[in-house]
């Protein structure tokens, strides 16, 4: 997400927010704006389980979920960003 809001040129501070960061991307998403829906379940990702000893250790298919969320936002991101490059 951060690479589109770049590649736009739109600003945004440092933060691990993916809501945040959603709300930014939605107007220049395309139709990568539909793999935005929901995925701000993934900003725990960002930071709960950075060091070891986390309170909290995801199960096996929650954290296959996020991933998969987070490999299809990142493959239509990419894909988008893709034919913008190449226009």
């Amino acid at each position: 997400m951060k690479a589109l809001l770049t590649w736009h040129q739109v600003s945004f501070k440092k933060t691990h927010d993916v809501d945040e960061l959603k709300a930014a991307c939605l107007p220049i998403a395309g139709d990568a704006s539909v793999h935005l829906a929901g995925i701000e379940r993934l900003s725990q990702y960002a930071w709960r389980f950075r060091y070891p000893g986390a309170p909290y250790s995801p199960e096996q298919e929650e954290a296959e979920e996020a991933r998969r969320a987070a490999a299809q936002l990142f493959d239509a991101v990419r894909a988008r960003l893709e034919s913008e490059f190449n226009a």
